[in-house]
């Protein structure tokens, strides 16, 4: 069997694919979509990080598998007995999606499974994590929130339509935040996790200004 699995192209283990759909809700348009997408899809290969990261999509001959991990869709942790495994499904790229398990899972059960996501999360809710709250700062009314938990130091954009939670990489919104603030403090412009100590400071407009910003000179534009 292992001599089988680990032969490129091949098919989704049925084990394989159900711990990627337990981070893909199926209730949400945005995640739904991929699920079907990821259905259709083989693994063709390995990816640049080896074991555990694999490259999915339609039957090519030599599928290029070198290409640099695009931003997060969906990420989240199985909790199945003694077993734990973190999850990474990656943005579809040239109708590849990188996926990326912690261990083999091909040898756990999923009898008792908890699962943690983000991807679970809607507005009014606290963290899928830990149960922290969630400071919401509405973007667009009922169409865009962005999520900050700074007891996980998380953000990310939630999207009404398509019920999809994006994760926002802290350093590049950090610096449009100092920009808007004016501030040229190196000790405060080069330290992004201070964004989440010091989140009492910033109000509402400020952040909403700064994500603007920050989604204004991004090359994957969320607005």
């Amino acid at each position: 069997m292992m001599n089988e699995i680990n032969l490129y192209p091949r098919e989704l283990t049925d084990i394989e694919k159900k711990c990627l759909f337990m981070i893909l809700p199926e209730d949400k348009p945005g995640y739904n979509l991929y699920r079907n997408k990821i259905n259709g899809m083989l693994i063709l290969g390995e990816g640049i990080f080896g074991d555990g990261n694999y490259i999915l999509g339609p039957m090519e001959p030599d599928p290029d598998l070198s290409f640099p991990s695009a931003p997060v869709w969906s990420l989240g942790t199985l909790y199945t007995g003694n077993d734990q495994v973190d999850i990474i499904i990656n943005e579809e790229t040239e109708n590849k999606i990188e996926v990326s398990f912690t261990r083999d899972v091909n040898d756990i059960s999923l009898t008792t499974t908890k699962v943690n996501s983000y991807s679970f999360w809607i507005p009014g809710q606290k963290s899928p994590f830990t149960n922290s709250k969630v400071r919401e700062i509405i973007i667009r009314p009922n169409e865009f929130i962005l999520a900050v938990v700074p007891e996980e130091r998380k953000i990310w954009l939630y999207e009404f339509a398509s019920g999809v939670n994006h994760l926002i990489p802290v350093s590049n919104f950090y610096n449009s935040l100092m920009i808007i603030k004016n501030e040229r403090n190196a000790q405060k412009v080069l330290n992004p996790n201070l964004f989440f100590d010091n989140l009492v400071l910033y109000n509402d407009e400020e952040i909403k200004l700064a994500f603007e910003k920050y989604n204004q000179y991004m090359r994957r534009r969320l607005l």
